[in-house]
Formats: structure tokens, sequence, C-alpha cells
């Protein structure tokens, strides 16, 4: 026999679900009327504009909600408000609402087209009675007051219709007829605070201010509905012409239509929902299941008919259908299908507890729609956009089931399916995914645009590593910040002809993941945890350091004087780079750089002052005759990887670190006033010419320090877009210095400048654009490539995590510096030269007493068993 208390009362349920939906019915019918009405009496442009602003306020106005609609329709029925507080809500919701009117007409005097700044600043007058209406339908719905909700929506419809009809017989501009939206809100709302009944007790301040503040999470979830709502009308009109347009908001409100009972059974059934979690979780599920299936029960009839017979609603109510419609709407009723259960469904997962959660389930779901609409609209205009909101709301269904499966198992104590921060970090992985094979539709055409929006995703990616505890050392953190900076910077073209293919954009996309995806599997959860410096310093060996630099300036000599100048001092500075090397001095040459890579930490790590000034000359000696040699790379990258290194240990202060951004910044700014100097000097030149008429004049003055910064990155994409496209590796018979067929790669080579020298814009070639394992091995074999990096960086982040050797520091800060410039500045090419370099190290960060102790152990092992026998020989 059933409890009574635990029973239904259906009567009452019905009384609420017939309010609220003719609420929320009559309240879509009448931007639905007006919109018909400016189709017919002006046009698909006019109804366009005011579906469109219409759209904008209900957005504005979702974001002033901050979440006390819905955080009253959860609690009010557990614990009714006392008139005091709820008139205090009340007094807040207007004045929010009024603050959110005023900055929208401004926003819209100021920034807006000219053909829409009346029609925003109209629509923006409905914001304030929406945000009261919204807290009073939330007060009446707990209270099952649906008479009232009906009666107030049916007032509130006949005003606004009249307004409109009358509005549109004596005007032909869209904001008289938003103008009707506004008055049938104010409407709806007096006649709603009129009715509603309030106890004379107070509540002790429990629906103070701080539990309006403690609502947020609800109110991202509002404003994210709304967002992704009125997102399927904001995108194509923004994509499509303004008669697609206008086709996408008639049908946009004609599926919506069918949606709306759902919603108002949602409404409904949530304070029910709510006193039943109190009770039983598991028969709270039971409940919102059957509520479910009610719900897709009412809403079946008006699916069928949707799909069967579109085009007679669209004639019947636009006077006008096309096949782009009616494929909309057939993909707009599978889609009520989904939405039906998903609001259901939503109420519960909100009454178990899992705003956070779901609020997270928002962004990731608006997000993809939002992709996706753009996307498909793109490609197949109006039936496209409607396919797309039919998958959005599949991918939301499935989400919001795991929210409610994550309520249930937090309800029994035991653990989430996930930890938060690996699932923080698989959602960010995702997303920097998505983000880099779409950046394409979001590149910018001209160069004056651009540069700051995308350079924004390494900026949050920096606040989500930080919110998770992510550590910024480990190399999933590395990698992933300087793949997104690189696409951030050189995002669009510096070049009049610039077009990507499909193979550029998986180039540049899969192997950075798989880098990324390598190191963080097998870093694990050692990468949340903090580098934590030990108490004792370890040791370097100075004698042997000192030893390799003065080998490096000797080799550096003896090279010099084969070359009969030095570099720098003469007008030959990249005679350098492309004489030949003999075995004796390249070996010299790499033991003075690994001198110098080593002697920066161990200024650090050298326990007295006059071993760190020892140190401190050694770098000196070993940097002296790098930078003589005109070369700026070998310099740089032994001064970023020592630094690193120090950093590894030490950590970064937050004085050393400003004055390490500082620093950067006055780098940036003199390489940047260098660059132009050098320019300006030269003749007249087809590149010069370029940099004058078309880049600085379409850059903003203050932002013409990045141009220099963006060419040191757009020229290699533009060159290794070429080649993707072209495969000229394959067609080209010489092999220039060493064989671009060949699968031993390990080498310093010139492999590709024969190839890209042809097809480069201005002769900027560089001899490392593709590399050995994309021109050999293809884009699979650069991805396989990658995923072993990346899993061998996790290991070594392990390795360091639990051994503060220096050799565990200066091999991770070496690797990690080689493959980031490797990777995403010389794209896949690893040298030879660079992997001789580890040994070396090995070698030079070694202490003393551990030679002394594999010693040892080799002359115990070598020597004889027995003591007795080895006295006796002896």
């Amino acid at each position: 026999m059933t409890n009574p208390e635990n029973a239904v009362r259906w009567r009452g349920l019905a009384s609420v679900t017939v309010g609220t939906g003719l609420q929320r019915g009559l309240g879509a019918l009448l931007p639905l009327l007006v919109v018909v009405v400016a189709t017919r009496q002006l046009g698909f442009e006019a109804a366009g504009i005011i579906g469109v602003s219409a759209s904008v306020a209900l957005l504005v106005a979702a974001a002033a909600d901050l979440g006390i609609s819905q955080a009253a329709l959860r609690e009010f029925p557990v614990t009714p408000p006392g008139r005091r507080e709820f008139r205090q809500l009340v007094l807040l919701k207007l004045g929010l609402g009024l603050v959110a009117c005023l900055g929208l007409a401004v926003a819209a005097a100021v920034a807006a087209d000219p053909a829409w700044r009346q029609p925003l600043a109209v629509a923006a007058a409905m914001i304030p009675a929406f945000a009261a209406t919204g807290l009073l339908t939330s007060k009446l719905a707990a209270d099952g007051d649906g008479t009232v909700l009906a009666v107030a929506a049916g007032f509130g419809f006949v005003a606004g219709a009249l307004a409109a009809v009358t509005a549109a017989g004596v005007s032909t501009e869209p904001a008289a007829l938003l103008g009707s939206l506004a008055l049938a809100r104010t409407v709806e709302a007096v006649l709603l605070y009129g009715a509603v009944r309030l106890p004379r007790f107070a509540t002790r301040g429990r629906y103070g201010f701080a539990w309006v503040l403690r609502s947020w999470p609800l109110s991202v979830i509002g404003l994210l509905q709304i967002v992704y709502l009125r997102g399927q009308v904001i995108v194509p009109g923004a994509i499509l012409n303004a008669e697609a347009t206008g086709k996408v908001v008639d049908g946009f409100n004609l599926y919506s239509a069918a949606t709306l009972l759902p919603g108002a059974l949602a409404v409904a059934t949530w304070p029910a929902i709510a006193r039943r979690v109190y009770q039983s979780p598991e028969a709270a599920v039971r409940l919102a299941t059957r509520f479910a299936a009610v719900s897709v029960g009412l809403v079946s009839l008006p699916v069928a008919a949707l799909l069967l017979f579109p085009g007679t609603f669209s004639d019947f109510l636009f006077g006008a259908s096309s096949p782009s419609l009616d494929a909309y709407l057939r993909w707009g009723a599978l889609a009520t299908l989904f939405v039906a259960p998903n609001a259901i469904f939503l109420s519960l997962a909100l009454s178990l507890g899992q705003e956070r959660l779901v609020a997270a389930i928002w962004g990731i779901a608006t997000g993809a729609a939002l992709f996706l609409i753009w996307a498909f609209t793109d490609e197949y205009g109006v039936s496209g956009a409607g396919f797309a909101v039919a998958v959005s709301e599949l991918l939301l269904a499935a989400l919001i089931l795991w929210a409610v499966l994550q309520g249930l198992r937090a309800h029994r104590g035991a653990g989430p399916l996930l930890e938060p921060r690996v699932r923080t970090v698989a959602l960010a992985a995702v997303a920097g995914a998505v983000l880099a094979l779409s950046i394409a539709n979001f590149s910018f055409t001209t160069p004056a645009t651009g540069f700051l929006p995308l350079l924004a995703v390494p900026i949050a990616l920096v606040f989500v590593l930080r919110s998770c505890r992510y550590d910024f050392m480990a190399p999933a953190a590395i990698f992933s910040l300087t793949w997104t900076a690189a696409l951030g910077i050189a995002q669009f073209p510096l070049f009049p002809v610039f077009e990507w293919n499909a193979e550029m954009w998986w180039l540049v996309s899969l192997p950075p993941a798989a880098l990324t995806l390598g190191a963080a599997v097998t870093a694990g959860r050692t990468g949340f945890n903090e580098l934590r410096s030990p108490f004792q310093r370890p040791p370097v060996p100075i004698a042997l350091v000192a030893g390799c630099a003065l080998v490096g300036v000797a080799a550096w000599i003896r090279y010099f004087s084969q070359l009969g100048v030095i570099p720098l001092l003469s007008d030959q500075i990249d005679v350098a780079r492309f004489e030949a090397f003999g075995l004796s001095s390249l070996i010299g040459t790499r033991l003075g750089y690994v001198a110098l890579i080593v002697a920066i930490p161990g200024i650090v790590l050298a326990p007295t002052w006059r071993q760190r000034l020892v140190f401190a000359a050694v770098a000196f000696a070993a940097l002296v005759p790098l930078v003589l040699s005109g070369g700026r790379l070998y310099p740089f990258s032994a001064c970023v990887i020592g630094g690193f290194a120090v950093i590894l240990y030490r950590g970064v202060p937050r004085r050393l670190g400003l004055l390490a951004l500082a620093a950067t910044i006055l780098l940036v700014a003199g390489s940047s006033t260098v660059f132009f100097i050098r320019v300006d000097q030269q003749s007249d030149n087809p590149f010069k010419s370029h940099l004058d008429t078309e880049l600085r004049p379409g850059r903003p003055y203050a932002l013409q320090w990045t141009i220099p910064v963006q060419m040191a990155t757009s020229v290699s994409f533009q060159t290794l877009a070429d080649l993707t496209r072209s495969h000229a590796y394959e067609l080209d018979p010489t092999p220039g210095l060493y064989s671009t067929k060949f699968a031993d790669r390990f080498v310093p080579a010139k492999d590709l400048e024969t190839v890209t020298r042809p097809t480069a814009q201005f002769q900027q070639v560089t001899t490392t654009y593709v590399g050995p394992w994309y021109a050999d091995f293809g884009l699979s074999g650069v991805v396989l490539l990658s995923l072993f990096f990346g899993a061998a960086n996790g290991l070594a982040w392990r390795w360091l995590r639990y051994s503060w050797s220096p050799t565990a520091i200066v091999l991770y800060s070496y690797a990690a510096f080689w493959l980031v410039y490797a990777i995403y500045l010389n794209y896949w090419t690893v040298h030879g030269v660079w992997m001789a370099d580890v040994p070396f190290l090995i070698v030079l960060t070694t202490p003393r007493a551990r030679w002394l102790s594999l010693w040892r152990r080799g002359v115990t092992l070598l020597g004889p068993r027995h003591p007795v026998a080895g006295e006796a020989l002896s």
C-alpha cells in the first residue's frame, strides 16, 4: 500500500503544470506572434532583428538573475520564506534587472550598428520585469498556485498581443513591435506579485545576501542555459544572411513551442523531487523516471506532427515554407524527445546537490553546441543548424545522467567516478584538441585583428591548471602551454595568400596532443603535486665542468682559426652555421655547450660563495665563444635550460618572477626595435614592401611590436603549409646535403632547404621546417614519435620527483626545452648532436662521490670473491 505522504499528488502537479505551461507557452507564443507579424508586414530581415534582440535581452536577464529563481524553486518547498525576506529578494531582483537594462541600453548605443540600437534598447526594457517574474513564478510553483500563473500569463499575453497588432499598424520599425514584449512582461509581473501569499513569520535570515552568494552555481547554470538556447539563434545569425536567419528564428520558435510542456512539467515536479530527495535519493530517482516517462509521452504527439508535416506548420504560421526550414523543424522535433527527460533529470541532479558539476556540464555542452552549430551552419546552412541542435541535446542527455549518477554515489558515501583533478585535466585536454582542430574556422583575414583573442587560450589554460593545482613544471603543462601559445601567436596570416590544408591542421594538432597526452599519462598523479626543494644542495663536480669549458674554448678557437674569421666581428655572421665542423671541433664545442648548461645551475647549487664565483667564471668562459660564433640559438638555449633547472630547484619567488617578466618585456621590445631598424636599413625588396604597405598600416601602433614576434612562427607555418600541400620532398630528386628519404635522420641537416626555398615567400627559409619523421613516415610516424617523447618526459618527471640529483634536474630541463623548440618551432626535427649531449650531461652532473662508489663496486665485482683467498694472495 502506498504511503500517503509519498504519494504523488497528480492533481496539484497538473494544476501547476498547466499554469506554468500556459505561462511558458504564452510567453513563447507572444514572441512568435511578434515574429510572424514582422515577417508578414516587414519581411524576414525585421523578423531576424526582433528575434536576435529578444535573445540578447533574455541572455542579459539570465546573467542578472544570479541563480535566485532556480535556488528558490529548489528550497522554497522545503523552507518557505518570510514576508520580509521575500520582499527583499524581489527588490534585489528588480535592482539587478534595472542595472542590466541600463547596461544593455548603453552598450547598444555605443557599440551596436545603427539599425540595431533602438531595437536592443527597447528589448532591454523587459529585463526588470523578467527578473521579477522568475522569482515570483518559483514562489507560486512551490505553493502549488497554478491558477494564478495561468491567469497572469493570459492577461500579459493579451496586453502584449494588442500592443503588437497596434504597433504593426502604426509603425514600420522593429523597435515598436519589441515594446509589446516589455509591456506583456510588466503586466504579468504586477499580477503575480499581487497574488503571492506570504506568511508573517521570518526564517531567521536564511534567504539573505549570503544565500544569494551561495547560489552562484545556479546562476551560472541559468546563464549557460540561455546561452545554449539563444545561441541556437545568435550563432546562425552571425553566419547566414538576413533571410536565412529569419528562417532559423521561425524554425526555432516553432520547435521550441513543442518543448514548453516538458519545461512546465519540470517546474511543477521539481518541488516534489526536492522533497523526495530528503527522504530517499533512490526513491527520488524512481519518481524522476516516472515524470520523465510522462514528459516524453506528452510531447510524442507534437513531435510526430512536426516530423510528418513540417511544411504544413510553416505554411500555416509563416505563409511560406522551404526545404531547409522543413529540415530544421524535423531535427528540432527529434531534439524535443531529449529535451523532455533532460529537464526532469536536471532537476534531480540539482536536488542531489550537484550544482557545480551541472554548471561544468552546461559549460561543456554549451561550448560543444555552439561549435557544432557554427560548423554545421557554415557548411550546410539552415538544415545544418537544426542537425546541430539535435546532436547537442543528445550530448546533454548523456552528461546530465552522469551528474545524476555522481549525485547518487555522493549520497551513498562512495567516491566520484573520476578524481576531480584528473577529470579537469581530461576535459581541458579535450577542449584544447577541439579548439586546435577548429582553429581554422576562427582565424582572421586581416593582420590588424586576431592576435589577442586566440592568445587568451593559453592564459585560460593557466587558470585551469592553477585551479586543479597541476604543477606548471610538469611536462604536460609545459607542452600544452607552449602549444596553445604558439598557435595563438601565429594563428592568422601575415602574408596575402595563406591557405592551410587539412593535413597541415592535423600536423599542428595531433602530434602536440600526443606529446601532451603521453606526458600526462606517464606522469600520473605526480603532476598534481608541487615540487618541494630538498634540505641539502646536490653537489656538482666543479673541476670536471671547468675542464669541459676549457676544452670548448680551445675547440672554438681552433674552429675560428680554420675559418680565418670571427663571425660576430665580421660581415660573415652566418658562416659558422653552414661550414662543416670536424669531428674534434664538434666534440669540443659540444663539451663547451654542455659545460655552460651545467655551470648555470651550479652557480645556485654551490654551497659556498667561492664555488659560486668559480661557476660564474666557467659559465662566462663557455658563453663567450658561443656568442662570437654569431649564433643566437645555442647561447639562448643554454641560458634557458640552466635557468629552468634553477627554477626546478629553487622555485620562482614573487620578486624574481616580476623581474623576469619585466626583463622579458624589455627583451621583446628591444628585439622588435632592432628588427624594424634592420628592415629600414635594407634596400627596397618585396619583403620590406609587404611589411610597409600591408602589415604595419593594418596594425595599431601599440601592437606593432607583435609583428616580429609573429613573424618568427608564421613564416614557418607558411612554409610547412606549402610543403604539406605539395609534398615536394617526394618529387625532388636532389638529396641536398643529406637525403630526405633516409631513415637515419638524427644528424644536423639542411635536408629540406632545397625543397622549401622555391615555394617560400620572400626567401624566408631555414633548414628544418618539416623534418625527417614527417618526410619519411608521414603523420602517423610523427604522432607515434611525439607520444614516445611525451611518455619519456613523463617518466623523467617521476624520476625527478624522487631523485634530487643534478643529473635528473639538468636532463629534464634539457629535454623539455629541446622538445618544445624542435617540435613547435623546427617541426619534428631531432638532431643527433642533441642526443650526443645526453651522455656528456650525465658525466658532468654526476658527483665525485657517485663516481667513487661506482669505482668501488667495479673493483668489488672484478676482485676476489673470498676475503681469505684475497689475503693469501696478497
